[in-house]
């Protein structure tokens, strides 16, 4: 889904994509080409992308240290590539998943929650990032989208302004 945002403050507009993607490779890719499609309507605007893509981008975003790229994180990683989107700064979880919030001597964890963002949204929302908190209810640790006040924060001004978007 696409939605268009629009700020309260600045009246600055952005489209933003909400992902909860199948644990089936087959599923995903489905998701893949759904979000290419969306790259030719966002074109020349602000976009993020943010939830859970169910798949690893990298080797190091896998507790276990695998070493291998699937073909599921190179199917992920041309996605990527192809709608020219990449993680926005964030801070908090490295790993976004864990196996089981209920057992602690299971500890794979991985990251396969993420906010994305086009150079379009880092024109304008220079200043946004992202922080993953712990997990507390869910295997996922929650995201957080900071987007400061009217998008266009500068260092002198009062962070208080800040606001604050969980999904």
């Amino acid at each position: 889904m696409l939605l268009l945002v629009e700020t309260v403050c600045q009246k600055t507009r952005f489209f933003c994509t909400i992902v909860y993607a199948s644990n089936s490779g087959i599923e995903r890719r489905k998701l893949w080409k759904e979000l290419g499609s969306y790259k030719q309507v966002t074109n020349g605007t602000a976009w993020v992308i943010l939830g859970d893509f169910n798949v690893t981008l990298e080797v190091n975003e896998h507790s276990n240290g695998t070493s291998v790229h699937s073909n599921d994180m190179i199917e992920f990683k041309n996605c990527v590539e192809e709608v020219e989107i990449d993680d926005l700064l964030s801070s908090g979880f490295q790993f976004t998943w864990t196996k089981s919030l209920r057992n602690p001597n299971c500890k794979t964890l991985k990251k396969l929650d993420r906010i994305m963002v086009n150079e379009y949204f880092l024109d304008i929302f220079r200043t946004a990032h992202s922080v993953f908190l712990p997990y507390i209810i869910s295997d996922h640790s929650p995201a957080v989208l900071i987007i400061p006040k009217g998008g266009f924060f500068t260092s002198g001004q009062d962070r208080m302004g800040e606001k604050n978007c969980w999904f």
